[in-house]
């Protein structure tokens, strides 16, 4: 399902470019891509739900990273899908909690607590459900196993009381926050909540996106988001500039850290910007010199 997906968006990206440039008059014909592309995007993150739901169903086994974050945080699949339609696609491929899955996979499995009554999981790692009485020992549970514990921040009661138990149970050395997606406004009073649990944070919320690690004195140090452009790629760049920016924390654990690799279509991106700027340079300056 995915496969197809990729394949849809990709024609409806390229049915729209040629259609751009054509001199013929503008027909219902020149709207067909945004269908198309729309279709690509929902069977993209559907076909991630299916896989999630296998996922969900193997059994428990080795080592884990918990991820802990707000459900309204969560992507929609009609939300994604649009998405598609602005940003030719490339909003639809793989969410955060996909590329976070991936960059922390030499730590163990990513885990995720699903949402009470969901049809389908979000795409991401294996997710765990329980009812609503017993999620918080399920959670303590986990945290107790887990290698990582990387939680995304938010003045909810659930996240909160989850910050409150990490501080207790966890050991800072094995604790993330993750710093994305929050507004100035809600940055300040994750803060504020958060001061209130014996954490330490930065007061100003750091420009780029992130995750804030704990010296075994719970003192924190910001770990941008980072990296080589042609290292980070066009596409799910959250999973590479995550594995540069937690490099320290690989070498901490004695983890061993791979190098994203050079991406093609990030160099010939760059070729290309490069090319018609050289062009739009000479074609300048043969008209002072020739005007």
């Amino acid at each position: 399902m995915r496969g197809f997906g990729v394949f849809l968006l990709v024609a409806g990206l390229i049915g729209s470019l040629v259609l751009r440039f054509s001199q013929e008059p503008l027909s219902v014909v020149d709207f067909t891509p945004l269908p198309v592309t729309f279709l690509g995007g929902w069977l993209y993150f559907r076909g991630g739900q299916h896989a999630a739901r296998r996922l969900s169903r193997q059994p428990h086994g080795g080592d884990s990273v918990l991820y802990l974050r707000a459900f309204d945080t969560d992507p929609t699949a009609l939300g994604r899908t649009f998405q598609s339609m602005f940003l030719a696609g490339l909003a639809t491929m793989s969410t955060d909690v996909e590329c976070l899955a991936r960059a922390l996979r030499p730590f163990g499995r990513l885990h995720v607590i699903g949402r009470p009554g969901e049809g389908l999981p979000r795409p991401g790692g294996k997710t765990v459900y329980s009812g609503d009485a017993a999620w918080k020992q399920v959670v303590q549970e986990m945290m107790l196993t887990a290698r990582l514990v990387v939680i995304r921040p938010a003045v909810n009661p659930g996240v909160l009381w989850e910050l409150a138990r990490a501080r207790e149970v966890v050991p800072a050395d094995r604790l993330l926050i993750e710093v994305r997606g929050l507004s100035g406004r809600r940055y300040r009073e994750a803060v504020r909540a958060m001061a209130e649990l014996g954490y330490t944070m930065p007061e100003r919320r750091p420009r780029r996106g992130g995750f804030i690690r704990f010296s075994p004195s719970w003192k924190p140090e910001f770990l941008p988001l980072t990296g080589p452009l042609v290292r980070r790629g066009l596409i799910n760049v959250y999973r590479p500039m995550a594995v540069f920016a937690l490099r320290p924390v690989f070498e901490r654990h004695g983890v061993p850290w791979t190098q994203p690799g050079v991406s093609a279509g990030c160099v010939a991106y760059l070729a290309v910007m490069g090319l018609i700027g050289l062009v739009v340079v000479i074609g300048f300056v043969v008209g002072v010199f020739f005007s």
